[in-house]
């Protein structure tokens, strides 16, 4: 009797490991691509769609006036990563490393411990990551318009600004407990 458990919990284990193989292999096939920023934030205010300083209402830009005069400038925003699975099986990823770059210099680092299955031919997923920043650190020594014009920027969606931030990930996927990286950073543009 014990024999017989013993069988099919291996022939359970090995049927669910070749099934994460399947997934991690089909994960090196996988298109990533930052599909929007939004969700943009500074100093508690949301900045969607204000593309300059006139756009705030009086109260709000007393408040980022205010934030300037401290020591520290935080900026929250969303990253939206969309991972497209042009295979013939799921694709999926328990964990991925980012590194946030702007003006081609890594700013900001982290990580996310989500499972995201992507179905195949053709199924996409998308991974929001949250990111927190102090502007007033990555911009040390700028000006208060040249961080409020990046802000800015990033919040209306300008087309230059955009080309500025880009990310770095790592996906990784499980197999018994040990975590596969995929090999080297897959670099992320807008």
């Amino acid at each position: 009797m014990k024999k017989n458990i013993f069988i099919a919990f291996f022939i359970c284990f090995v049927v669910s490991a070749c099934g994460v193989l399947n997934q991690g292999k089909a994960l090196m096939n996988c298109e990533f691509k930052l599909a929007s920023i939004g969700n943009i934030s500074a100093a508690g205010i949301s900045l969607q769609n204000i593309t300059n300083l006139s756009s705030l209402n009086i109260m709000d830009a007393a408040k980022i006036a205010a934030a300037f005069s401290q020591n520290t400038f935080p900026m929250r925003l969303t990253a939206n990563i969309d991972v497209k699975n042009p295979n013939p099986e799921k694709a999926g990823l328990t964990r991925m490393d980012w590194i946030l770059v702007i003006d081609n210099m890594e700013v900001l680092n982290g990580n996310v411990d989500q499972k995201v299955e992507v179905e195949p031919n053709g199924g996409t997923s998308s991974i929001p990551l949250s990111v927190e920043m102090d502007l007033k650190k990555i911009f040390a020594g700028k000006s208060q318009a040249t961080i409020m014009d990046f802000g800015l920027g990033l919040a209306g969606n300008n087309p230059e600004t955009n080309k500025r931030i880009a990310l770095k990930i790592k996906p990784y996927f499980n197999i018994a407990g040990a975590m596969i990286p995929y090999p080297g950073y897959i670099s992320l543009s807008r």
